[in-house]
């Protein structure tokens, strides 16, 4: 299965796999002039034991540079993702953006590098392994500064002019940190603050909105803070945890683990109601845009079905659908794209207003992109045999107004949609460990090969609860990484950029 680390690089990050052959390849180059030169640019030279792990926030551009995070292994990289116990070292190096300057170290001990979203506020690092947290310096001037083990190595709670972190203090105990910057005498200072003590361990005990934070503590209180004004309220007792703000409510569970069944609530900030909300089974409760949901993990029938309860705010116009459902994405007129989790993991579409969905693929199939009128769908999973690596994978447009799946280009592995309707993938994967990256133009019928050689591994897709940041298309005119490892003086990364597809043949994105 996908890893669940995400990748992040704003102008488009590759994360690519897969097989064999397709429509027929263009001799010309599908490449910009970039660095001088209308090809692939080296920008860093690895090991045979080294890689750059694109399943998290590995690479990373500041300014006119690029942040890059490093492992060496116990053993030479073969094409599989390797372990957290095979990984002996880890460093973040910022390299220029034509490779042709020696790299420069900026921390050691870090494999995954978090961009602030606001200029003013600083930069950090990450241990994947054990959740520390650093901030660091983005041009290696300061050492990097530990603010100690969080609940996970994301930024899930940026807000205007800060982040809040959770900094697990005991099995038992937790505090939550704001880090901002202010003005100091020479420079942009930062500043952490630990703000509340005693917090809940638990994995959703708080959540943010602006100098608003709502928190569960070690006692079970959920408590309403205003930072700005430093004035608390209790909310409720015997709360074990609480999930995100959407359109101005809350939901809190009275049970302390979020995969545990328990009563929810939900309140609505701007009234002060509370009302009661009715699930059976084993559940979490989320938001997602205007919708908040039930995510359920076990069957509570006899008849070994569950119930997905969708309630859509501010209106609480609850839909409850009986089934082992889990909600994989939102389409743009309000309809629920579901997962059967079981047996199939096959896909759905709930329409708004109904309370049946409608079979969509009868199989795994991770998402790949959603619109207004499209699904793409990436089938590759084989309930009997599990992963294909051959040429049986596929990309698959869906209709979501109806009408027959459509196979858009066969031997597909992890495709990356472009915003001109082109797509991006790694053919010959298989075997070996590593293909030919192309750009595949499913209206032209035709493919160009961007590079040889290219190894990389899995990388998560959006198609679970907790991640909605949409399946949109890539930007075609970014400059994108990649892996290549030949076993020889083409290891390392690479970056290109794509030349615009001709006027009339790429695709019209839908």
């Amino acid at each position: 299965m996908p890893s669940s680390r995400s990748c992040y690089l704003p102008s488009l990050c590759l994360a690519l796999t897969l097989a064999a052959c397709g429509p027929g390849i263009e001799p010309t180059s599908p490449l910009d002039e970039r660095c001088g030169q209308p090809e692939p640019t080296q920008l860093l030279a690895l090991e045979p034991d080294q890689i750059v792990p694109f399943d998290r926030s590995a690479v990373v551009p500041y300014g006119d540079r690029w942040l890059v995070a490093v492992s060496t292994l116990q053993r030479d990289f073969d094409g599989m993702f390797p372990r957290d116990d095979e990984i002996v070292q880890s460093r973040v190096i910022s390299i220029d953006a034509c490779g042709t300057e020696q790299p420069h170290l900026i921390a050691e001990g870090i494999d995954m590098v978090l961009p602030p979203k606001e200029p003013d506020l600083p930069w950090m690092g990450c241990d994947s392994v054990s959740n520390r947290m650093f901030l660091i310096d983005p041009e290696g001037e300061v050492p990097p500064t530990e603010l100690g083990m969080m609940d996970s190595c994301h930024l899930r709670q940026e807000v205007p002019g800060a982040i809040w972190l959770k900094r697990i203090v005991s099995d038992q105990d937790a505090q939550l940190l704001r880090v901002s910057s202010f003005e100091g005498l020479a420079m942009v200072e930062t500043s952490i603050e630990t703000v509340v003590e005693h917090v809940s361990p638990a994995l959703r005990s708080h959540t943010t909105e602006g100098d608003m934070i709502w928190f569960v503590t070690t006692d079970g209180e959920l408590f309403e803070y205003d930072h700005s004004t430093r004035d608390g309220v209790l909310l409720a007792e015997g709360v074990g945890t609480v999930s995100g703000t959407s359109s101005g409510f809350l939901a809190w569970s009275d049970e302390p683990e979020s995969f545990s069944a328990g009563q929810w609530t939900v309140y609505d900030r701007e009234n002060g109601t509370q009302i009661p909300v009715e699930i059976s089974g084993q559940d979490q409760v989320r938001f997602m845009g205007s919708i908040l949901f039930s995510f359920t993990f076990q069957a509570t029938h006899d008849d070994g079905t569950s119930e997905l309860l969708v309630m859509r705010l501010p209106s609480l116009e609850s839909t409850s659908v009986r089934g082992p459902w889990a909600i994989v994405a939102e389409t743009g007129p309000g309809d629920l794209i579901l997962r059967e989790n079981e047996p199939t993991g096959s896909l759905y579409i709930l329409r708004s207003g109904t309370e049946q969905p409608e079979l969509l693929v009868d199989s795994y199939t991770p998402l790949v992109r959603v619109d207004d009128d499209d699904l793409w769908v990436w089938d590759y999973y084989d309930h009997e045999s599990g992963l294909v690596q051959d040429n049986s994978t596929r990309l698959v447009r869906i209709p979501l107004g109806g009408g027959e799946p459509e196979t858009i280009v066969d031997d597909v592995y992890q495709p990356l949609a472009l915003d001109d309707g082109r797509w991006l993938t790694v053919r010959g994967y298989a075997g070996d460990g590593r293909g030919e990256l192309r750009v595949v133009d499913p209206h032209a019928g035709t493919e160009q090969v961007v590079d040889r050689d290219v190894s990389v591994w899995f990388s998560r897709y959006n198609d679970t609860p907790d991640e909605f940041f949409g399946f949109g298309a890539r930007p075609s005119d970014a400059t994108f990484v990649y892996s290549v490892h030949d076993g020889g003086a083409r290891n390392g990364l690479w970056s290109a950029r794509l030349t615009s597809a001709p006027t009339g043949d790429a695709a019209t994105p839908r």
